[in-house]
């Protein structure tokens, strides 16, 4: 696993997401300044979705700032309850127009969990019309994947909250394999959650960080690090949250690293108040 396999999230730029990110407005030349370091190092997959408040124009801004744009590709997320045929078609061609190109290749369902098998046929219908764009779900809990290999030959990525502390879909990433689909991990570094050494995580003094803070400074490793090093062993594409350039250079330097060859079975947590964001 190298950088070409991490994928840019955009969320944090919004100023509304993480525990430990800074709550701020990000200007141009900062997204300018990530942006220009991720293409440097191939990454050139973003994250990014219509209801991520003002992130569509910051960062279409910041791409058209930048002279090897066209090496980005986007992926993009929208809302499919009650979506019709031509209300895609109206979100896909703003999305495009917003970005000023044509590389929104995937699309993701952003409320998997609230569709119903009625639901089923408008998203086969998209991708009858949009042979060239995958179809890609966003879910939470394993529970999600049934109806996802109910339709399968409509569905082409997945993605999944994977990290240390959360490893619920461990069991099922031989079977997401079989099935064709491409697996993109999220949450990595759960949020900031992870981070034991900020004084914005409010859960810092839970046990199953307390228990990683240990194992870090026991080996006198960072939070990215040992993030970083559990999910490099698996196959996966992986998107990453990043505050700044220096964050985003210290997850460069981790994807380094040898790997230090840790027990990450004895660090999972099933505490859903500390592994599921929606309910933070």
């Amino acid at each position: 696993m190298n950088a070409t396999s991490l994928i840019l999230g955009t969320a944090q730029f919004s100023g509304e997401y993480g525990i430990t990110n800074p709550k701020k407005k990000y200007s141009i030349d900062e997204l300018v300044s990530i942006l220009t370091l991720a293409s440097s190092h191939g990454i050139c997959r973003l994250d990014t979705a219509m209801s991520y408040s003002g992130v569509y124009s910051i960062l279409s801004k910041a791409l058209f700032e930048i002279s090897d744009k066209s090496n980005f590709r986007i992926a993009t997320k929208f809302t499919f309850k009650g979506i019709s045929r031509d209300l895609f078609i109206q979100q896909l061609q703003y999305s495009r127009d917003t970005f000023r190109s044509n590389d929104i290749d995937v699309v993701f369902v952003h409320d998997w969990d609230q569709l119903t098998y009625e639901d089923f046929p408008i998203i086969e219908e998209i991708v009858t019309t949009f042979p060239n764009l995958k179809m890609g779900v966003s879910i939470y809990e394993p529970k999600d994947l049934e109806k996802i290999f109910e339709i399968t030959p409509f569905i082409s990525v997945i993605q999944i909250p994977l990290s240390i502390l959360n490893q619920s879909f461990l069991p099922y990433l031989r079977i997401m394999r079989e099935k064709g689909v491409e697996i993109w991990s999220r949450s990595i570094f759960l949020q900031g959650a992870i981070d034991w050494t900020s004084p914005r995580n409010t859960f810092a003094s839970h046990p199953s960080i307390l228990k990683l803070k240990e194992l870090g400074q026991d080996l006198n490793i960072t939070p990215i690090e040992l993030a970083l090093d559990f999910i490099k062993n698996f196959s996966t594409q992986s998107v990453i949250g990043i505050a700044t350039a220096e964050q985003l250079s210290e997850i460069l330097r981790g994807m380094n690293m040898p790997p230090l060859n840790i027990e990450y079975e004895l660090y999972g947590s099933t505490d859903e108040k500390l592994i599921d964001p929606r309910i933070w």
